[in-house]
């Protein structure tokens, strides 16, 4: 490779360390599955590239809220039911969590059966 290639290549990494994503995920009643679905995450997506991890949690009536504490999950209780009526997406200016979500480049929002970018 030439000294050039390299230098591409180096600042194309370079890149990839800066993007940071907020991660955000609903749940309700999920204790079976959460953990091992919060180990995987943490497997596949380098911590330097997280800029937040937040759980909208729709009343769960289990563990689920404790566990994702355990794994260092920010915990909110969603208002409504699941991303239908979460409130935080249809007025992102005057919610604070929205706010503060603004910290990473890209929000990735996802429940327990599947992710949305």
């Amino acid at each position: 490779m030439s000294e050039r290639t390299l230098k591409s290549a180096a600042k194309q990494n370079d890149k990839r360390a800066e993007l940071k994503v907020d991660l955000i995920m609903w749940t309700h009643n999920s204790e079976k599955n959460l953990p091992a679905v919060l180990k995987r995450i943490e497997e596949v997506i380098p911590p330097q590239n997280i800029s937040r991890k937040i759980i909208s949690d729709d009343h769960s009536k289990d563990r689920t809220r404790e566990i994702a504490k355990d794994f260092g999950w920010e915990v909110h209780i969603n208002k409504g039911r699941g991303l239908k009526d979460n409130k935080r997406l249809k007025a992102p200016t005057r919610d604070p969590l929205n706010q503060k979500r603004k910290s990473g480049k890209l929000a990735v929002a996802m429940d327990i059966r599947g992710c949305y970018v």
